[in-house]
């Protein structure tokens, strides 16, 4: 299962090392580009974890730990949005060192 999961992780690693490359095609605007890039190191990281922690999903399912993971999505279903409106609300208040990096 941690074969699959590092196999999945590089392969999401290699999609976001394509991102550059890609950006000509979704904007021509030069700071978009660059704050698109600016949060690369940080989906990198995000998707190289990724892959290992689909795979122990895997693992918790294949041993019925649902009891664990209802609690995992339920926390993250209050605690994620909980963030995400922090930072909007710090956006619509004027913050100038809000960015893109900030979400992330």
């Amino acid at each position: 299962m941690w074969k699959a999961g590092l196999i999945l992780g590089s392969a999401c690693i290699g999609i976001v090392g394509c991102i550059p490359f890609l950006c000509k095609f979704f904007t021509g605007d030069p700071s978009v580009a660059f704050e698109v890039r600016s949060v690369l190191p940080y989906l990198a990281t995000f998707f190289a974890a990724h892959g290992l922690m689909c795979s122990s999903e895997g693992l918790l399912l294949a041993q019925r730990d649902l009891g664990f993971l209802g609690q995992a999505y339920g926390a993250a279903f209050f605690v994620v949005p909980w963030f995400m409106l922090r930072v909007k609300k710090a956006a619509l208040s004027g913050i100038e060192t809000i960015n893109l990096t900030s979400v992330w």
